[in-house]
């Protein structure tokens, strides 16, 4: 097997101010609480990224660069979602989640990747991941995914 990876020009500048305000009202408006949160992803520009979304949806946020330090920061203290890369050195996504759920199973886990929805299907199918990411994807996504996983709907990505 042959890992491929994918590089993507993110803008991990300021989000504009509107986003702030817009998704936390649609947050309160939902009665969704702010989540601990782990994110994961060995390309810095897409941790930085990524937390700077999450933490506009008003959750607070952890970062590991790999999944063998996502592992031992979730194993030190506790979070309610982890937000993870699929392709990483040291353990990759999806072994991270399978390990997380062996053990807490009410955690949420969802899996960002570049592959495209075909090439994970099995992976989609087999219950331990709670959602999927395909990339890119916006802040409008992400409060989404995040909203379904909250309120207990199992997310489906269409395409």
């Amino acid at each position: 097997m042959q890992n491929t990876a994918i590089r993507m020009g993110l803008n991990a500048g300021p989000l504009p101010s509107n986003i702030d305000a817009n998704h936390r009202s649609a947050r309160s408006e939902k009665n969704i609480k702010s989540l601990k949160c782990l994110v994961a992803d060995d390309e810095r520009q897409t941790l930085r990224l990524v937390t700077k979304m999450i933490e506009a949806l008003g959750h607070r946020v952890e970062t590991a660069e790999n999944g063998a330090d996502a592992l031992n920061r979730f194993a030190a203290g506790r979070h309610d979602l982890v937000v993870t890369d699929l392709e990483m050195p040291e353990l990759d996504g999806y072994a991270l989640a399978a390990r997380i759920k062996e053990y807490f199973s009410d955690v949420k886990i969802v899996v960002m990747t570049g592959k495209c929805q075909a090439e994970v299907v099995e992976m989609m199918d087999s219950g331990v991941v709670d959602a999927w990411l395909f990339k890119p994807f916006g802040l409008t996504k992400l409060f989404e995914v995040l909203g379904d996983l909250q309120s207990h709907r199992k997310y489906k990505p269409v395409g």
